[in-house]
C-alpha cells in the first residue's frame, strides 16, 4: 500500500500542489493492482492444491481438549 498509494499521494500533494482528487486516483489504483494481483493469483490455481488444516493436526487439537 505505501509504494502504490500512499508514497504518490505524499509526494504529489507535497512537491506538485495536487489535490484530494490525484490522492483519490492513487486510492483507485492500488484497489485495480490488489484485485488483479487476487485475480491473477486465482487463476493459477495453487489455491486448489492447497491444505489449510492437516488432519493429524486436528485429530491432536481434539486429544488436547
Amino acid at each position: 500500500a505505501w509504494l502504490v498509494m500512499t508514497f504518490p499521494a505524499l509526494v504529489a500533494w507535497h512537491f506538485f500542489g495536487k489535490g484530494v482528487y490525484w490522492m483519490w486516483g492513487f486510492v483507485t489504483l492500488y484497489v485495480i493492482a490488489l484485485g488483479l494481483s487476487f485475480w491473477w493469483r486465482f487463476q493459477t490455481g495453487i489455491w486448489k492444491t492447497m491444505r489449510v488444516i492437516e488432519p493429524d493436526a486436528a485429530e491432536n487439537q481434539f486429544l488436547l481438549d
